[in-house]
């Protein structure tokens, strides 16, 4: 699945594909469907994101740099080419938490559904 997102006047091409994984492995050492499962965890089924509708528990849980992880793998699995962790954050220091959350909950749910042709 793939999908473009505008930040400021640039805009981002986000992916996910079976690359995603691979490149996620390789680049943060943990794996992918492993902190998808961990998120679902948290998240409990909800569609939305809101800090309101989180347990207790799930907060103690609650990473967030783990969205920014998912975030940086969609946006590299669609250019290879952008910058490292750290200096894609800082080349976009106007992305939101909240809009880096709302960018990926479509790609993230398109990582648990395969298709067949």
């Amino acid at each position: 699945m793939k999908k473009t997102i505008e930040v400021g006047e640039k805009q981002i091409a986000l992916e996910s594909n079976a690359f995603t994984p691979l490149a996620y492995k390789k680049q943060f050492n943990k794996d992918f469907f492993q902190e998808l499962f961990a998120l679902a965890r948290i998240f409990k089924g909800k569609k939305e994101f809101s800090m309101e509708n989180l347990s207790e528990d799930s907060v103690q849980a609650f990473d967030t740099e783990l969205f920014y992880r998912f975030f940086w793998i969609f946006a590299f699995t669609a250019n290879s080419q952008i910058p490292n962790f750290l200096e894609f954050y800082n080349e976009y220091s106007e992305l939101t938490f909240e809009s880096i959350v709302t960018s990926i909950v479509s790609l993230i749910e398109a990582s648990f559904v395969t298709k067949k042709k």
